[in-house]
């Protein structure tokens, strides 16, 4: 059983000076309202305001209602990471309340050199194994924390890490920039006697 400290740290007892819970589109309001000029989002190519960005966002939203999207329904989103449009979608239906859940890796590695059936079995064993790792990881959190601290809670998810890369390393095939037919080539015909 984990020990607990017969003192609690004074940096852990200032929860009274803490603002009031806000949820992440009230805290974009707040902080546009207070620096609409200020840089919000710069992907490399685009540059939005906070202003600029709200606009954008409340566009998305009426764009979603003018559809017949409402609470309760379900969307998909899948654009390269790193753009400022993926930002703005996510965003958009944060302000809509229509996603529960923002996935981690918003595009999973499906090379195309597999059939069809063996990409949906990969989507969805990676899909559960998202699920699973949601459900275990605040329990082994729970477990590592007492005894190893944070760095041991640091650790664990680096071992997690190194284990995805090197599986990515070991089977995975570089896809970018091949066709189709360089990656999975047809079989050869069989020769006919």
């Amino acid at each position: 059983m984990p020990q607990v400290p017969a003192q609690v740290p004074a940096q852990y007892l200032l929860s009274p000076c803490a603002p009031s819970p806000r949820t992440l589109i009230e805290v974009l309001y707040d902080t546009a309202a207070r620096y609409p000029d200020a840089a919000a989002i710069d992907d490399g190519t685009v540059q939005l305001t906070y202003s600029e960005l709200i606009s954008d966002i409340e566009a998305s939203v009426a764009w979603l209602a003018a559809r017949g999207i409402g609470r309760g329904d379900r969307i998909g989103i899948r654009m390269p990471s790193g753009s400022f449009a993926l930002y703005e979608a996510i965003l958009a239906t944060l302000a809509f309340g229509l996603m529960g859940m923002i996935p981690g890796s918003l595009g999973m590695y499906t090379a195309e050199n597999y059939p069809n059936h063996l990409r949906a079995l990969g989507n969805g064993a990676t899909s559960v194994s998202q699920r699973l790792s949601s459900v275990i990881s605040p329990t082994l959190v729970g477990l590592i924390l007492p005894s190893y601290g944070v760095g041991g809670v640091y650790g664990m998810f680096a071992v997690f890490a190194i284990v995805g890369g090197v599986t990515c390393a070991l089977f995975s095939i570089e896809t970018a920039g091949k066709t189709l037919e360089e990656l999975s080539p047809s079989p050869a015909p069989a020769a006919t006697a």
